[in-house]
């Protein structure tokens, strides 16, 4: 039997009676081929659905790789209804990455420059351009953008906006207060946040400030307004005002800005206690922790400045620093061997190049840890960085057999008995008094004597 293409033979055929019936097939009918192919795109259009909705899910909830990488899956098909949203999901995705010039490539797309995508899009893209000095079309997109959205009522006040562009062209206003005289007093509680916000990142607190009390008291029922006048009148030093309008206020702002103010009247416990308040408040307030962890270290609070160093954000320190923050406060508690582990990777990224700091704790944990080699080696070299204390532990070890051996249990030294303490104390000091008098008779007699001695005299 010869064989047919695809390794079908004759015999097949003539089983299947397809042989027999050659010449009677009719094609399938239209409305069912229809049908299959309406089938095929409505799977496919609803898989594209659900990549879309799970892409917009991770990106609300900050899991910008897994959105992107949803992104990614939906972009690889020929035909995309929903190409344009793509599209601007990724430019947002780049942007909140920091790759600002990858975000703008994704946002000039031609399909989003289409009226209905373009206003979706428009005040993104005019930030990326204030950031990347784009300002060749600056003032051309941004006022493109407020005409497609004039009828929109969820596009926000261009009021920000409209004065980050002018600054950024260099345009400067025929009057200090052009934009907020005629207007201010009118403007409803969301546009004056806005405008205190503006002010507050211009650094331009004062403007404001004259008309504050000129503002309608119904203005002050708003928190958001309060707290930001408040900020207001604190940046500028006005301490006892700027707390009658944060007093009653209980949000995280306010309260790291009155714990801020009885730092500046020297209240560390009260500032803490408001600080502690803000992170019960909002556990991950960088804010309120990069300022209650040095207060922890001056209120003796060793295991709450230790959690605090792990909270803070890497972006205000190095890795380094971070750890030596860590091995401090480790070091506090009694934790020696915790310390040095710690520490212990800064020894792989310097090379055996090791700052003061880290030197200082080594030696010091592994004085506790009664490991004499280590801790010689660390003095000396913080010795060799004018660490005073470290030379003077130093020539002890060298010279004091039994140093290592001190009794370091339930040690604890204070600050009221420290001996630096006792060395700046003042003492009443006593005039000195003769016992015996000299009569000043016998004092000019001696002179006259000596006067003798002298021939010619």
């Amino acid at each position: 039997m010869s064989s047919l293409s695809f390794g079908v033979t004759e015999d097949d055929l003539i089983e299947s009676n397809i042989l027999s019936e050659r010449g009677s097939f009719k094609p399938l009918n239209k409305s069912l081929f229809q049908e299959n192919i309406l089938h095929l795109e409505m799977s496919e259009f609803q898989e594209m659905r659900e990549e879309l909705t799970k892409a917009k899910y991770y990106l609300l909830n900050g899991q910008i790789y897994s959105s992107l990488h949803e992104l990614k899956n939906a972009t690889r098909k020929k035909r995309n209804p929903f190409s344009a949203i793509f599209k601007r999901y990724q430019g947002i995705i780049e942007f909140i990455s920091g790759n600002y010039q990858k975000s703008y490539e994704v946002l000039n797309d031609k399909e989003l420059q289409l009226f209905g995508n373009y206003k979706k899009v428009c005040a993104l893209k005019t930030t990326l351009q204030i950031i990347l000095n784009e300002t060749l079309k600056l003032r051309e997109e941004w006022e493109r953008c407020k005409v497609e959205n004039a009828i929109d009522p969820s596009f926000s006040s261009s009021l920000w906006m409209d004065v980050l562009v002018k600054l950024k062209l260099g345009e400067t206003f025929k009057n200090k207060n052009d934009f907020l005289k005629g207007s201010l007093l009118t403007l409803s509680n969301d546009d004056l946040v806005v405008m205190l916000k503006l002010l507050l990142y211009l650094n331009q607190e004062h403007l404001i400030l004259p008309y504050v009390e000129s503002f309608d008291y119904s203005t002050f029922y708003n928190s958001e307004v309060r707290q930001l006048i408040g900020h207001l009148l604190y940046r500028q030093g006005k301490l006892v005002k700027a707390w009658r309008y944060l007093q009653d206020l209980e949000d995280v702002n306010s309260e790291n800005l009155k714990g801020s103010m009885y730092l500046q009247i020297q209240k560390e416990e009260l500032a803490y206690a408001q600080f502690k308040l803000a992170m019960k408040k909002k556990p991950n307030s960088q804010n309120a922790i990069e300022r209650a962890l040095p207060i922890s270290w001056i209120l003796d609070q060793w295991q709450d400045g230790l959690r605090y160093s792990k909270l803070l954000e890497k972006k205000y320190m190095t890795n380094q620093g971070a750890s030596l923050i860590s091995a401090a406060f480790l070091t506090k508690l009694n934790r020696p061997y915790d310390a040095v582990l710690e520490v212990a990777e800064i020894l792989k990224l310097k090379g055996g190049e090791t700052p003061l700091a880290f030197n200082q704790l080594y030696a010091l944990n592994h004085f506790k840890l009664k490991k004499k080699d280590l801790f010689v080696t660390y003095s000396q070299r913080a010795c060799r960085q004018y660490d005073l204390i470290a030379c003077w532990n130093l020539y002890l070890s060298s010279i004091w057999e039994e140093f290592f051996f001190l009794n370091q249990e339930n040690q604890s030294y204070k600050r009221d008995s420290y001996f630096q303490d006792k060395l700046i104390r003042t003492h009443k000091v006593n005039k000195l008094r003769d016992e015996e008098y000299i009569d000043p008779v016998e004092i000019n007699e001696l002179d006259g004597e000596m006067i003798n001695l002298i021939k010619g005299l």
